[in-house]
């Protein structure tokens, strides 16, 4: 019934293991699901036909001029009158490209920037169109790697000792802000990248069209491959 198209990894596989096990990619194709790639389906209906349209970079862009609070940030510039800001590249995952900088002129190394806004929590909020499906939290779970080898404490991820951990009751606030940001983009679903700053407000960093699935329970993947099973068994209604 359905052809996805997923990027190879463990989530990949694991998306591709629930969607067969519930008969969803046997038979006549008659749908199409995007994880992480874009593009049409030569005619079919396609779930995030719009993912990998556009960089990290036109994707802020994008988010800002449709009104979802974003990290401040900016293009290739020379100097920042305000520091630290991080260099970015236009493609990465997982935090590896982050490169930060305190003081002094910006070198023409990152892609682009964004302000390092200092944060009290970092989350991950997955989205199916309007509805919320889970939330995680990065907690540090390897605190023997934080700060190893030279690598920044302000940068939580995995290689700094970070993992999601489930959110029960998760804020409407939240929830709405990440709903708003797969809606500005276009997308049908997306894991959003969010900052809780020490400000008390929110900040997208970024959405995820092919969002990993760290932390138990599986929730966000689960509750997706539920959503797909309703999009393809209900005529694949749009968006």
């Amino acid at each position: 019934m359905l052809e996805l198209r997923a990027l190879r990894g463990p989530t990949g596989r694991l998306l591709r293991e629930m969607l067969n096990e519930k008969g969803l990619l046997r038979g006549r194709v008659r749908g199409v699901v995007n994880y992480g790639y874009g593009g049409g389906g030569d005619g079919l209906p396609v779930l995030n036909v719009k993912a990998g349209c556009c960089n990290k970079y036109e994707e802020l862009v994008a988010l800002d001029e449709a009104g979802v609070q974003t990290v401040p940030f900016m293009a290739q510039a020379k100097a920042h009158p305000q520091f630290p800001v991080l260099g970015r590249k236009f493609h990465h995952t997982r935090g590896r490209d982050i490169v930060v900088y305190s003081k002094g002129v910006l070198p023409r190394l990152g892609d682009y920037y964004t302000l390092l806004i200092p944060k009290q929590k970092e989350f991950r909020v997955w989205v199916f169109r309007d509805k919320h499906l889970a939330t995680y939290e990065k907690k540090l779970e390897y605190p023997e790697r934080y700060g190893r080898r030279g690598r920044s404490k302000e940068i939580w991820n995995w290689g700094n000792g970070f993992a999601y951990e489930f959110v029960r009751n998760a804020s409407q606030a939240l929830k709405t802000l990440a709903i708003n940001a797969v809606d500005a983009l276009d997308l049908d679903f997306g894991g959003v990248d969010i900052i809780l700053g020490v400000d008390r407000r929110y900040y997208v960093l970024e959405v995820n069209t092919a969002p990993g699935t760290q932390g138990e329970p599986r929730q966000g993947l689960t509750s997706l491959v539920e959503k797909i099973q309703w999009w393809a068994e209900n005529g694949f209604p749009e968006r």
